[in-house]
């Protein structure tokens, strides 16, 4: 009966929103709560060209953007000749 349901309002073609209504009937009829639980955690890596053809090389990782930020503007007070770039990255989460 659940899946006929789902299949009705998805071969429908009507917006994401019956779908995902449709889904959450789906949930409390079965009792089961679908919390997401992440597997990979956000960092944020400051990466430097030093200009000798060798490419971006990786310098520090953060856990914010705001911090990765800070850094890049302290480096670029610093040490003002290289270029530097702020690139995201997913780490997986160990044990999950």
């Amino acid at each position: 009966m659940v899946a006929i349901t789902i299949n009705r309002a998805l071969s429908r073609k009507r917006s994401r929103s019956v779908a995902c209504t449709v889904w959450e009937v789906v949930r409390r009829k079965e009792g089961v709560d679908m919390a997401y639980i992440r597997k990979t955690k956000d960092e944020y890596q400051l990466l430097c060209d030093y200009g000798y053809g060798d490419g971006w090389e990786y310098l520090l990782a953060e856990k914010t953007m705001k911090e990765a930020r800070e850094r890049k503007r302290e480096y670029m007070e610093n040490i003002p000749e290289y270029s530097y770039k702020i690139v995201k990255k997913r780490i997986p989460i160990e044990g999950r």
